[in-house]
């Protein structure tokens, strides 16, 4: 005869022996012990052993051990090939390859010294107006790089022109940019915005 401690019961606490559950789910609370294949859904609390794919975290290791996505923290030692970088903030060391957007402040070499920046070119300022930057000498080469034009209206035939700078060295700590249209110094009709990088 077959008696209730033969079957397994459905809702009996039973312990179940050299069964094998194809496809189960396992909901609840409670202990997991063996060899287990397949994905695994939901919150494991507790440790767990085996493959790295399955591993969540070592327990000899705490987070000020590692890299982590979001914290801020310091890298000692470590190579980055080709990285890309972006936002706010001093970059100091030495760097090889290509610069890609606007640069300002200082950039230092062994051959060369290097300054980066912005400024605005007045209207009100006529057809010429001084820039200070410390540092400039007769032998700097400036380039200005526009990001805002202007125009110079011929006042008797109407004729609209592009605004041309030119640029040239006053005198130490300082270079002026000369507005012309049609190779003529002129006062431009708007104020316009540019870059400019000073070799010293």
């Amino acid at each position: 005869s077959i008696s209730n401690s033969d079957i397994v019961q459905l809702t009996e606490t039973q312990t179940l022996t050299n069964k094998t559950l194809t496809s189960p789910t396992i909901t609840g609370t409670g202990d997991i012990s063996g060899t287990f294949t397949g994905d695994l859904t939901g919150n494991v609390t507790g440790d767990v052993t085996g493959n790295v794919d399955t591993a969540t975290k070592i327990a000899s290791i705490s987070n000020s051990d590692i890299v982590q996505l979001t914290e801020t923290q310091t890298l000692t030692n470590k190579t980055l090939t080709s990285p890309t970088i972006t936002g706010t903030g001093d970059i100091s060391g030495a760097f090889t390859g290509d610069l890609t957007g606007n640069v300002t402040g200082e950039v230092s070499t062994i051959n060369n010294h290097i300054k980066a920046g912005s400024d605005t070119f007045k209207k009100t300022s006529g057809s010429s107006q001084d820039f200070t930057v410390s540092g400039i000498t007769n032998n700097s080469i400036i380039t200005i790089t526009l990001t805002t034009g202007s125009i110079y209206t011929d006042s008797s035939s109407g004729e609209k022109s592009n605004i041309q700078p030119v640029v040239t060295i006053s005198n130490g700590n300082t270079f002026t940019i000369t507005t012309y249209a049609n190779g003529v110094a002129v006062v431009p009709e708007f104020d316009f915005s540019f870059n400019y990088i000073i070799f010293y």
